[in-house]
């Protein structure tokens, strides 16, 4: 069943969430989804429909809806971060960010941080893109990116990365 759950259900759910979801629990837009992803998951286990579903998540070990936005998002602004070696054959994003420490000549508490990340809105940068242009979610990706730990932060390796934030964010929402 938690292989037909990766087949079928898995893509579906993930599919915009970056761009349409949130990882505010109080969003009532989110809560339908929410919903249906507990009903799967009692699914999986054959549960009656009233039975908590995180005890199942973590013998499933599958990431609530808020967290799989959380790990999604931070995928999806990874290769921003740290830029793949190799050349890519697929059309230029527009998500530039620049550290904060490249914003100020003077030492800020952002920036003695040395990993925070804005989106980039200078005008005299050469990859200047006018206000207008800039999604809303370029925010909430820098917020994102900014709230993962430093060690996580660190892993150029995308594969690794995956593996070692997927198992950060289940040990936070087993912990909860």
């Amino acid at each position: 069943m938690k292989q037909l759950y990766y087949s079928y259900i898995y893509p579906h759910i993930i599919y915009t969430l970056p761009i349409w979801g949130t990882e505010q629990t109080h969003k009532t837009y989110m809560q339908s989804l929410h919903r249906t992803h507990k009903k799967i998951i009692r699914l999986i286990c054959n549960k009656p429909p009233q039975t908590h579903t995180k005890p199942l998540m973590k013998q499933l070990n599958i990431l609530n809806i808020f967290n799989l936005y959380t790990y999604r998002t931070a995928i999806d602004m990874h290769p921003f971060i740290h830029p793949p070696n190799e050349e890519i054959n697929r059309p230029e994003h527009n998500h530039h960010y620049i550290p904060v420490t490249q914003i100020h000549s003077y030492p800020t508490r952002f920036a003695e941080k040395q990993s925070l990340y804005i989106p980039n809105t200078n005008q005299y940068s050469k990859t200047y893109i006018p206000r207008h242009t800039i999604p809303h979610s370029t925010a909430k990706y820098s917020h994102i990116w900014n709230q993962i730990p430093q060690h996580i932060k660190n892993i150029k390796n995308i594969k690794q990365f995956k593996k070692t934030f997927a198992n950060h964010l289940q040990t936070i929402q087993n912990n909860e």
